[in-house]
């Protein structure tokens, strides 16, 4: 079973769509709403939930911006991405807030989660801090790397306060195993 928080396109630069094939089965956690709809119609055994993932329930401002995979909570992200011209706002709304534990209580009670896997653009912190990890260990956490090539160091942190232990990083993601 895997989660996957800020999934973004369900086929390509997806962290998860080869388990999907492979006959695993999951969860996807996407804001932007035609992005969604294509999970749900390319990947009908997952879950899909139209919202993001975070601390606590509520709504935050979303900055929906092109390309679709630079979105984010984080207005001065933003704006530095503009000013660099890698990306352009299409619009910003509020985006309804779940934190992973409710997420995991409905849908996966009392089930192994295998990978979770975080690409939010500076909210992975939040969203790691969302997961009851009393009784939600997933055996593998694959957190985004920043441009300056490791991931957010709160993120880290809290991953190895955990009991989770670094296991290296590939292109653009830092994989953590669970110790034990």
């Amino acid at each position: 079973i895997y989660i996957d928080v800020g999934a973004n396109y369900p086929i390509k630069i997806s962290n998860t769509y080869l388990l999907y094939r492979k006959g695993w089965r999951g969860m996807t956690v996407e804001p932007i709403p035609r992005l969604y709809a294509r999970h749900c119609r390319l990947r009908p055994r997952d879950i899909h939930i139209n919202a993001a993932a975070g601390r606590a329930p509520g709504t935050l401002l979303f900055y929906e911006l092109w390309p679709s995979s630079s979105s984010t909570f984080d207005p001065s992200q933003v704006e530095e991405l503009a000013r660099q011209g890698r990306a352009r706002l299409k619009r910003k709304y509020e985006v309804r807030i779940v934190p992973l534990r409710d997420l995991v209580a409905q849908h996966f009670p009392n089930q192994a989660i295998d990978v979770l896997s975080v690409d939010t653009e500076g909210h992975d912190y939040d969203v790691l801090q969302g997961l009851d990890w009393s009784t939600t260990r997933p055996r593998l956490v694959v957190v985004e790397v920043s441009a300056a090539g490791r991931s957010d160091e709160r993120a880290t942190r809290y991953l190895l306060e955990q009991g989770y232990a670094h296991a290296g990083t590939i292109v653009c993601n830092a994989f953590f195993l669970r110790i034990d």
